[in-house]
């Protein structure tokens, strides 16, 4: 249980007046789920709630959650991972890049040379070491809804074990699979009903959601930093409760870093101020700190 004064936020709450939904939830919240990053905890104050993060092709978003996901499951925390746009072979596919700093075109021929033994037994003591992960690639059609329907027992199942908040991640947005409920929506749409769904399920079991959005290379190339810009649908602008943007503006463009854009933190450490944070970035190995 997190614990805010509210009367020291909120002054009107002396006399009497509704607390703000968000400020409720926090209240309710378990503890936030860590970043890998301690710049990055400092400003947002770790994962809770709904957040959703957004940048252009190749930017880091996946391997960032990955990331995420994998030290969260290390530690016996329990995380959903929805590999809807690369399937659970992706996943392990940037395991392996995160482990040997190889690009994935080279796996095969890598694990089949001279050191691949020791290799593969190193991936597979690190993945042993993530007890409570479980992966789901898309669905066969017509199995949507029961998909998510084992996502949310899984969620239940693995939280009433771990004691601990499950942390959903849903890789892509844009590729959520909506089943015949999608039938005749464009892409904006799609993504609010996805939106929906997935706020539903963050409501429903307390887990932390973190989803990754995309920008287009035009979007990029301008130097958009707005919601709508990653999500195609302005209803992202109430959906979320953090919206982080990944870029490499052009200061950082020959440097091992990133810019983290923070156009909304509403649970994070307002007071510090601070909307981007400049984050070290190890793109052979897929690794930030």
């Amino acid at each position: 249980m997190i614990n805010v004064d509210t009367t020291n936020i909120l002054p009107e709450a002396q006399a009497g007046k509704k607390f703000p939904a968000w400020l409720e939830k926090m209240q309710k919240a378990g503890p936030p789920i860590s970043t890998t990053v301690k710049g990055l905890d400092n400003v947002l104050g770790g994962f809770r709630g709904v957040t959703i993060i957004g940048g252009a092709p190749s930017c880091g978003k996946t391997g960032f959650v990955i990331q995420v996901a994998q030290q969260y499951a290390k530690e016996g925390g329990p995380v959903i991972f929805l590999s809807y746009e690369q399937g659970p072979g992706g996943f392990f596919s940037r395991l392996f890049q995160r482990e040997t700093g190889r690009e994935i075109k080279d796996m095969i021929d890598i694990l089949q040379g001279e050191n691949g033994e020791e290799i593969a037994a190193k991936l597979k003591e690190e993945i042993n070491q993530m007890k409570t992960l479980r992966l789901f690639g898309l669905p066969a059609k017509g199995e949507e809804e029961q998909q998510i329907k084992a996502v949310k027992d899984a969620i239940k199942t693995m939280q009433e074990a771990t004691k601990k908040t499950a942390l959903l991640v849903v890789d892509s947005l844009h590729y959520v699979p909506l089943g015949k409920d999608s039938a005749g929506l464009d892409g904006k749409r799609a993504i609010d009903a996805a939106l929906e769904m997935f706020t539903g399920i963050e409501q429903a079991t307390g887990a932390a959601v973190l989803m990754i959005s995309h920008q287009t290379k035009v979007e990029a190339k301008k130097g958009s930093a707005g919601l709508m810009d990653f999500s195609g649908s302005a209803t992202i602008s109430f959906a979320c409760d953090i919206a982080m943007i990944i870029s490499e503006t052009e200061p950082l463009k020959d440097s091992p870093a990133v810019l983290i854009s923070i156009p909304k933190n509403r649970f994070g450490r307002k007071a510090e101020g601070k909307k981007a944070v400049t984050v070290k970035y190890n793109k052979s190995f897929q690794k930030f700190s």
